[in-house]
Parts: structure tokens; sequence; C-alpha cells
């Protein structure tokens, strides 16, 4: 996912260093150093909010004149399918969902367009792959009815959340299980003047208009 101006930088920067004891590698990319990359185009492009698909390409390493000496090695071995603690069902779903991710990079699945989107760009993923809230907060609060108004239960478990959206949905949730009448607690605008050090404390701490 990384821009390839970093690949571009790390290159200059290592024919810079390494050429100072052999003239010769500064004409070597990476200064004659071997780099290993690791990742798939399908899956790891890079992100750049509000930009064009021609950007998004144009900054991926592919695109840069290093790729050129660049050897590709393909791995098709799934070597997650190899567990011997999967059961066949697990190993089955996974398969699927395997495909499924080669599909959604080869362009084998059918896209569709999302409101005003000029190009097809959006995939519906299958409900069998997709893991529900109540899934991740059974998992993660085993019990929780019973043991709700426990602090050290509630202080030692933690849901890591990618967006607010996601935090606001799975709080939500959590507090429909709770088996009592819901009570909600307003902030107050202002700052209370209770400390005898600083009187004008409200001076301090002035609200933003």
């Amino acid at each position: 996912m990384t821009h390839r101006r970093c690949f571009e930088c790390l290159d200059r920067s290592l024919r810079d260093i390494l050429s100072q004891d052999n003239v010769s590698n500064a004409a070597l990319d990476f200064g004659g150093l071997p780099i290993m990359l690791g990742g798939d185009f399908r899956q790891v492009l890079p992100v750049l909010p509000g930009s064009l698909k021609s950007e998004v390409l144009d900054a991926a390493i592919c695109s840069s004149p290093l790729w050129r000496e660049v050897k590709v090695f393909k791995l098709h071995d799934n070597m997650r399918l190899q567990s011997d603690k999967l059961s066949e069902t697990d190993r089955l779903l996974l398969s699927e969902f395997a495909q499924w991710v080669l599909d959604v990079g080869d362009g084998v699945l059918r896209a569709r367009r999302y409101k005003d989107d000029p190009e097809r760009v959006w995939v519906d993923i299958p409900d069998r792959f997709l893991i529900k809230v109540s899934a991740i907060v059974g998992d993660v609060y085993h019990d929780f009815v019973l043991h709700h108004d426990n602090m050290d239960y509630l202080a030692g478990r933690a849901i890591i959340c990618p967006t607010n959206a996601v935090v606001d949905e799975i709080n939500e949730y959590v507090t429909s299980m709770v088996p009592s009448e819901e009570t909600e607690y307003l902030s107050a605008d202002r700052i209370a003047p209770c400390s005898e050090q600083v009187p004008n404390v409200d001076v301090l701490f002035q609200l933003s208009s």
C-alpha cells in the first residue's frame, strides 16, 4: 500500500549511501541491495482519499520505473488451508472466501454503481463472509447480561473499531442488551467555578462561539 514515491526516495537514498564505498553502486537499483516486497495488487493498492482511479494506479509501485527490474514470484498454495486445526466446514468456508477475493481482484464478479458514481466499482459481499455485530459482542463479552454491572468484567474487555460509525453501532447494540431502564445524562456547557486557587476559572476556559 506504500506510495511508489516512497520506494523511489529509498532507492535514491541507498544509491547515495552505498556509492560512498563503491561508486558503481550509484547506477544500481537500491544501491545494489536486494529488496523484497510482499503484497497483492488486487488487495493492497495505495489508499489516496478523494483521488481518481488513474491517480491511485499511478501511485502503485508497478507504475514506477523501478518495476522494470523487479522479478515477480507468485504463490499458488493457500497455506491457511493446510492447517490441521481447521474443521472441514471452516476449511470449505475459507476456501470459498479466498476464491471470492481472487474473483474480485480479477474482475470476475459483476460490480455495480453506487448513487452517482461514474463507474461500477462496488461489489456486494455475501452474508456468509460477514461477521455480524452480535457475533463480535458475543465473543468478546461472554454472558454480558449476567456481568454488565461488574466493573472488572467490563474493564478487562474491549472491541477496537476502525471508525466512529462502527463505535456508535456497537455501543447502541451493547446498550440495548442492558436489562435495565436507560438514563441519559447531559453535560454542562460551562465550567463550574469550584477552585479556590483560581476564582475566575470560567475566564480561563471560555466557550468558543
